[in-house]
């Protein structure tokens, strides 16, 4: 089975979203977790908004669904790669000093 454009729009939105993360996180400390996890889930909404409409589904079901499927797959993949790869420097530095 191919994947649908609704796939692949998943698959971007999840990958837009750490992008707008990772913006956040490089804004000044300010920013609680908080802060940074409201606007990951606004923005999965926004982005879950547009896919539906353009899907032509715009009923509260299929909505829920997708922004469930990005923003937990935008999680996801935050926690498994973004999150460990950006702390390799704090890593390499206190094994440095060991």
């Amino acid at each position: 089975m191919e994947p649908t454009t609704y796939d692949l729009w998943v698959a971007v939105s999840a990958i837009l979203v750490i992008l707008i993360t990772w913006a956040i996180n490089q804004l000044p400390p300010r920013f609680t977790d908080l802060h940074k996890r409201i606007v990951a889930a606004v923005s999965s909404a926004v982005l879950a908004t547009a896919g539906v409409f353009y899907q032509g589904m715009l009923d509260t079901a299929d909505w829920g669904r997708t922004w469930l499927v990005i923003f937990m797959a935008a999680t996801a993949i935050y926690v498994v790669i973004v999150k460990p790869v950006a702390s390799l420097p704090q890593i390499r530095a206190m094994r440095n000093k060991v």
